[in-house]
């Protein structure tokens, strides 16, 4: 049990990675209907294969979504019926029965395709346009079988346990599909497919024969579809080009955050508080401006520690009439041209 689960959780961790590879120009939803026949195997048909006679046609509904080239899941509802007579068998076997059944068939489904070689696409080469792909499902078929046939032909005793059968009988049953198709591109939107898929049950009552079946109570009954359809793909046309996104990016030329626009010192590594100069005290004020470079000290008085007058280009001024311009927006650098540069990127996604 845990590895059948471990199994399946593996099996849906696949199928989810490969769903995030979906190209950008892949329709995800088709739609489309198929026409088939139906073969039954059971205890009217054992012993040797052979064909029914008659013809159990089947309609056959689906709903697909891509999930990428190689995995689709698909929504599957088949309307039909199942047949088989005793004299059909070619080795006589059940010629002293003579008894025959009719059911409807009403099957729901979800089944897991897989495409090898990628999904069929109408450009380029003709081998392109074709596509095999398997399937496997699960479930639910209903069946209800009415039995008819020679009373005088069969025995009390199996005319006893067919009509046990006929109390005993269940209408729904557990199925599982698996089969094998080729898929074909027509047109964009249009593709045709042709399959074959074969259902496995857990019932022995699609023929309504289990306590007459004689020795072959332990096999159940089983089905097999053969048809030919046609899918639709909605929604519009989409490039297979893939999103192409334009990024702008601002550069910073001294990397020490600070775009190169907002930067008072772009070719030098900064400090935030600075707009991107260096302060080596860490004052607040830029070395350029600070009067008191390797001191700390304040602003008002250009970075050091208190108000007295200073030697500037040889000119002894109060430090209060010094100008010194400061990050904006106390003291917009208006003598700094900054660079207004942009790169940009197109990357796609």
């Amino acid at each position: 049990m845990k590895r059948a689960t471990l199994s399946i959780l593996l099996m849906l961790t696949l199928i989810k990675a490969m769903a995030q590879t979906e190209p950008s120009g892949l329709q995800r939803y088709e739609v489309g209907g198929a026409l088939g026949r139906n073969q039954y195997f059971g205890d009217m048909h054992c012993s040797s294969p052979y064909v029914s006679s008659g013809l159990n046609m089947s309609i056959n509904a689906m709903v697909r979504r891509q999930l990428n080239p190689f995995i689709s899941l698909r929504g599957n509802l088949v309307f039909g019926a199942l047949s088989g007579k005793d004299v059909d068998n070619p080795a006589g076997r059940w010629d002293y029965r003579q008894m025959n059944f009719s059911t409807p068939l009403i099957e729901l489904s979800a089944l897991l395709e897989m495409y090898p070689l990628k999904k069929p696409v109408p450009t380029g080469s003709i081998l392109r346009r074709f596509a095999p792909y398997a399937f496997i499902g699960l479930g639910q078929v209903y069946t209800n079988p009415a039995l008819s046939g020679a009373a005088d032909r069969t025995s009390p005793e199996t005319l006893e346990k067919i009509a046990l059968d006929a109390e005993l009988k269940k209408r729904l049953a557990p199925v599982v599909p698996v089969g094998v198709g080729i898929a074909y591109a027509i047109k964009q939107k249009l593709a045709a497919h042709v399959e074959v898929g074969y259902r496995f049950t857990t019932s022995d009552y699609l023929d309504g024969f289990r306590e007459a079946g004689y020795g072959y109570s332990q096999y159940k009954d089983s089905y097999l579809i053969a048809s030919v359809g046609i899918t639709y793909r909605l929604g519009k046309t989409k490039p297979n080009t893939g999103a192409m996104k334009t990024i702008e990016i601002t550069p910073d030329a001294d990397g020490d955050g600070i775009v190169d626009p907002d930067d008072n010192c772009p070719d030098e590594f900064g400090d935030p508080a600075t707009c991107g100069c260096p302060d080596d005290d860490g004052d607040g004020v830029p070395n350029a401006c600070d009067c008191c470079p390797n001191e700390p000290g304040e602003r008002a008085y250009h970075g050091c520690s208190k108000a007295h007058n200073i030697e500037y280009n040889h000119i002894r001024v109060p430090v209060q009439m010094r100008y010194c311009p400061l990050c904006p927006p106390d003291q917009p650098n208006a003598s700094r041209t900054r660079k207004e540069k942009k790169t940009t990127l197109i990357i796609s996604r």
